[in-house]
């Protein structure tokens, strides 16, 4: 999975639990907290960076630092910024899920298909 910074970091996740940030074709920084796959990497407008895992974990990353993980309750699949401090989440069992990134707080969460959702927008 790739995402765009608003800086022209490259956000890469992968299989190998972790997230890395690129710059100028250089690894900067290595985001590893996750326990299994980083399925979905998110730049958000602040300079922070959101990883999504199968390990049921949305981590919030200042940097190298994991400043806040959010417990989802299902393997994350997708990530989308949807406002400055608006998240949405797309998991396993057909959940979308939106979060406060600024407090952690989860403030939706609705059932919208009987599958896993792979992507957002």
């Amino acid at each position: 999975c790739l995402s765009w910074g608003a800086d022209g970091a490259v956000i890469s996740g992968g299989w190998d639990k972790s997230a890395r940030v690129w710059k100028d074709g250089k690894q900067v920084a290595i985001l590893q907290k996750h326990t299994v796959q980083v399925n979905s990497v998110v730049a958000l407008p602040d300079s922070r960076i959101a990883t999504g895992s199968g390990d049921m974990t949305i981590g919030i990353w200042q940097g190298s630092n994991l400043v806040r993980n959010l417990t989802t309750g299902s393997p994350v699949r997708a990530l989308c910024s949807c406002t400055g401090s608006v998240l949405a989440a797309a998991l396993n069992g057909g959940i979308v899920q939106l979060w406060d990134v600024a407090t952690g707080a989860k403030l939706a969460e609705r059932r919208v298909g009987n599958d896993h959702l792979m992507s957002t927008a």
